[in-house]
């Protein structure tokens, strides 16, 4: 991360607005939280941008259900809120670092109020560096929580379709291409989760499996 991301960061959570407009962003997705289940246990899903992740969430007959804590809808509250994070949404635009940062507090508190009030949790989001899921589960497991890591596979040349047609999108409405040179900075971070990371460890091959395959 860069300094002038850390300042834009800094200057923006210095101000009382900034912390109150992350608090108004966190209740808003906290509202789901209402119709999960009443169980602690919670879920992480691992991959690439794009690999599967979300499809495995909503075709699981079980995880469907639980409270989602989802990167995508995150950014999307911040860029409507902050003019800082109005860029063109790719990794070399002025908000792309600020908007990981501000995104890392939401998050935290949200994931900390989900925790008290006891409800299963899932988190859709990449979670490639063994440092962004420590804390999440640490913070879990010290709750009385079942944590469970979802490794979604996805194959490499069915991937890189998807991330290019993506793009391809893009540039066909007017916009600048994100997906492949974020793909190629995920390689970069990723770590692949462990056995002792969490309590369970399970792998999902997205092309050629059923959701409902897993069993928690």
């Amino acid at each position: 991360m860069n300094a002038w991301g850390l300042l834009a960061a800094a200057f923006y959570l210095a101000r009382s607005s900034t912390r109150s407009k992350l608090k108004e962003i966190s209740l808003e997705i906290l509202k789901g939280a209402e119709y999960a289940p009443k169980e602690r246990i919670f879920v992480m899903m691992v991959g690439y941008s794009l690999s599967g992740k979300t499809r495995f969430i909503d075709h699981h007959p079980y995880i469907s259900q639980f409270f989602r804590v989802e990167t995508r809808k995150i950014h999307d509250l911040l860029n409507a809120a902050f003019t800082l994070l109005d860029d063109d949404k790719t990794i070399k635009g002025v908000g792309y670092q600020p908007r990981q940062i501000l995104t890392q507090v939401v998050r935290r508190w949200v994931f900390k109020e989900a925790c008290r009030k006891g409800v299963a949790l899932v988190s859709d989001s990449c979670n490639l560096s063994y440092s962004d899921r420590r804390a999440r589960l640490r913070l879990t497991k010290s709750l009385g929580y079942k944590t469970v890591i979802i490794w979604v596979l996805g194959k490499k040349g069915n991937l890189r379709k998807r991330l290019q047609a993506k793009d391809e999108e893009l540039l066909s409405q007017g916009q600048s291409p994100v997906w492949v040179n974020l793909h190629e900075k995920q390689r970069v971070r990723f770590e692949p989760p462990m056995l002792l990371d969490a309590d369970e460890l399970h792998f999902y091959q997205s092309e050629t499996h059923d959701p409902e395959e897993t069993k928690l």
